[in-house]
Order: C-alpha cells, then sequence, then structure tokens
C-alpha cells in the first residue's frame, strides 16, 4: 500500500512562545497554556502516516488541538514546526511509485493553493468555512471547479449535477443557496463540493457534530460509500468514539495538544493503554 501522507514533528503555538512553554504544557501539566508566556501550545510534536484509500482517526476532546492537526496541513493555518509530505501518485501506480513529492510547508503560497484546489478537499464542521452562503449549492461546485481550471460551463454543471446527486441532494434544489438547505444538508453540499476533484486526499473536521443522530447516521454511511468507491484516503477528525468505530482503521489520541496514544482502532477501543483514553472510552459506553 501506497503513503499518501507523512507528518513528522507538526507543531503551533499561539503567542510569542519562550523555552519554558513545552516543558509547562501538555497532558502532565494538564494545560495548553503556557503559565509564563500565556502562549498556546495547540500542537506539539504529531507525528503519523497515512496510505492511500486509508481512513486515520484523530480524536480527543476540545482543547486536544486535533483540529489543528487537519487545519495545518490544509493549509488554513500555518505551523510554528515539523514537516508534511504529500506523495502524489498517479492513478493505478505501481507499489511504492510516486509521482511527486511535496514537502508541504516548504511550498509558496501559489504552490498550497494549486494542492488545496486540485488534491485536498476539507469538509468542515462549521459549514460556514466550507461554503459560500451568496451563491447556490451547483455554484459552490463550479467554483472549486473553476478554481482546478474547468472552464466549460456545460461540464461544469453537469458535474455539479453529478456531485449532488452522489450525495443525495435533490436535482431540483441545485440553484437553491446553502441558508435555505438544513444542517445535514450543508454537509452533502460541503461534501459534493470537496468532491469535486477527485482528490485523493480529503480531510473531514467533526462533520456530524450538531446533527440529529440520523442524520449523523445517513452522512456516515455517504462518507462510508465514497471512501469504498473513490477509494479516498481520509483524515476524520472527531470527539465522537462512535464515528471512530464505524469509519476508521487506525486512529490517533491527543491531549493538550499532544498524541498520548496510537494504533489499530478496534485495539485502542477494546484495550485502551493510557488512563486517558481510558476515561474516553467508559465515559462512551
Amino acid at each position: 500500500m501506497n503513503k499518501i501522507l507523512e507528518v513528522r514533528n507538526l507543531s503551533k503555538i499561539y503567542g510569542p512562545g519562550c523555552p519554558q512553554c513545552l516543558d509547562s504544557t501538555g497532558p502532565e501539566s494538564d494545560t495548553n497554556l503556557c503559565p509564563h508566556c500565556r502562549s498556546v501550545v495547540a500542537i506539539h510534536g504529531v507525528s503519523f502516516d497515512l496510505f492511500e484509500g486509508e481512513i486515520l482517526g484523530v480524536m480527543g476532546e476540545s482543547g486536544s488541538g486535533k483540529s489543528t492537526v487537519v487545519k495545518a496541513l490544509y493549509f488554513d493555518q500555518a505551523p510554528s514546526g515539523g514537516e508534511a509530505i504529500f506523495y502524489d501518485s498517479p492513478a493505478n501506480a505501481p507499489e511504492g511509485k510516486h509521482d511527486k513529492q511535496h514537502n508541504l510547508f516548504a511550498l509558496n503560497s501559489a504552490q498550497q493553493r494549486w494542492l488545496r484546489n486540485h488534491r485536498f478537499g476539507m469538509v468542515y464542521q462549521n459549514p460556514n468555512l466550507g461554503l459560500n452562503f451568496n451563491i447556490s449549492a451547483g455554484g459552490n461546485i463550479a467554483e472549486r471547479l473553476l478554481m482546478s481550471d474547468l472552464m466549460d460551463y456545460g461540464a461544469i454543471r453537469e458535474r455539479a449535477k453529478a456531485l449532488l446527486e452522489r450525495t443525495e441532494v435533490l436535482l431540483s434544489r441545485v440553484d437553491d443557496l446553502p441558508k435555505d438547505f438544513s444542517g445535514g444538508m450543508q454537509q452533502r453540499v460541503q461534501i459534493a463540493k470537496a468532491l469535486a476533484t477527485q482528490p485523493p486526499l480529503l480531510f473531514l473536521d467533526e462533520v456530524t457534530t450538531g446533527l440529529d443522530l440520523s442524520v449523523q447516521a445517513r452522512i456516515l454511511d455517504l462518507i462510508l460509500e465514497i471512501q469504498q468507491e473513490l477509494k479516498t484516503a481520509m483524515v476524520v477528525v472527531t470527539h465522537d468514539l462512535g464515528v471512530i468505530r464505524l469509519l476508521t482503521g487506525r486512529a490517533i489520541v491527543m491531549k493538550y495538544g499532544r498524541v498520548i496514544e496510537t494504533g489499530l482502532t478496534d485495539q485502542i477501543l477494546e484495550d485502551p493503554q493510557h488512563a486517558y483514553t481510558q476515561r474516553l472510552v467508559a465515559s462512551a459506553l
């Protein structure tokens, strides 16, 4: 199986930082706020690999830093340190064969924008971050296709309709504004938009949080169907252990910006090693 993403020692500090920041924060200190300079160590030393077609879970409570990880990888926020290599493989490439390797944080803004528009997709917890509420559902998909250099109006329109249909949005609503959709339907439009360029890598940040349970179940089923159909690699950020169990094969557990446990999802949920993970699992029973 080809590796698609390699993350090493990813860090993000909000504030000036000081020599005491790292020793004064983290799980053992029970805080991510440095008492000396008041900087927030959102994440530090985060490392993991992701393989083609794999779904990796990043789990933890609020303030764990899990969302900061994907925001850094999607270029929403610049990291304070670390490295991430994206291995861009051509379709049906032989095992271990990569067309290009991108050192994500060494790229200029134009190169990062190209990867966002062509090779990555993101579905946010807040649809306002992923959708333009001033244009229609179909227009949102068209906007992403235009950024990826597709210019034929007819082709764009048909592609938008096909994506909305695939994500179970009625075609009669292609020209409706996102504000006129329910929360669950807004997430479907976000997923359709993220998939418009058929990216090999998709980030999902708490995509079912705040939705009714029945809507959550349908969204999760849709994500699984898409992953199995397109073989898209995904990083799924969530505090919901049910989402982790259903979607992911491997997971990392975070607390106060640090990875405290990593492994196969079943092993983590059935035999957690870290005391914090044990409490998380017990609280979900």
